[in-house]
């Protein structure tokens, strides 16, 4: 590992261990939803250093999923749905169409403010160092639009990226409608809303 990708590592890291801190001051002064958000989005930093450094820390990601599945029991609240793991199965499953379709409805139904945390979690990761928050929240509204407008399992919703990751989301996503039983493509677009109107959805 490089000097640089150890310091990305740490200040992952470093995210992790402040959003945890701040789960446990709020739990020890009773705000339970802020110590419920915080713990959430500790559990979304996990998922992104598991991926990118296969845990090279002592993070116990099974005891954190079931502290927050216990925290939705006893207090009854609304389960917050994480949206790291569903972006990383399309990254693996770009190949899988229905697997890939089922990790993005995942991340369709996430409210804005979820979608806002998501962004910074992208951006804190240091995974993409020129992203924006603005194109990756623009990503998850563009697929809550197709989920809503469109339920045909034939059309899919796939997305033009620059080769090199290193420029991934440092502008606006460029999608396009494929129908898989034609194989046909329509024409690129930043606007899911036009490309589905022009197919007649």
């Amino acid at each position: 590992m490089d000097h640089q990708d150890a310091t990305k590592r740490d200040m992952l890291l470093k995210d992790i261990n402040r959003a945890l801190n701040a789960a446990n001051l709020y739990r020890k002064l009773n705000h339970l939803k802020e110590a419920y958000s915080n713990l959430c989005l500790a559990i979304e930093f996990v998922y992104l250093f598991k991926d990118r450094y296969q845990f090279e820390a002592d993070i116990d990601l099974d005891g954190l999923l079931n502290l927050k599945h216990q925290a939705e029991i006893e207090f009854d609240y609304n389960k917050q749905e994480l949206a790291i793991p569903g972006l990383l199965d399309k990254k693996r499953q770009m190949s899988d169409d229905e697997g890939g379709r089922d990790s993005m409805l995942r991340v369709s139904k996430l409210s804005d403010d979820q979608i806002r945390n998501l962004a910074s979690v992208v951006i804190n990761s240091g995974k993409y160092p020129l992203a924006r928050a603005e194109f990756i929240y623009q990503e998850a509204k563009s697929y809550q639009v197709f989920y809503s407008r469109c339920s045909d399992l034939n059309i899919e919703l796939l997305e033009h990226h620059h080769p090199n990751p290193l420029f991934m989301y440092a502008r606006p996503v460029i999608f396009f409608l494929r129908n898989k039983s034609t194989g046909i493509d329509s024409l690129p677009n930043e606007d899911v809303a036009k490309l589905l109107t022009s197919w007649g959805f």
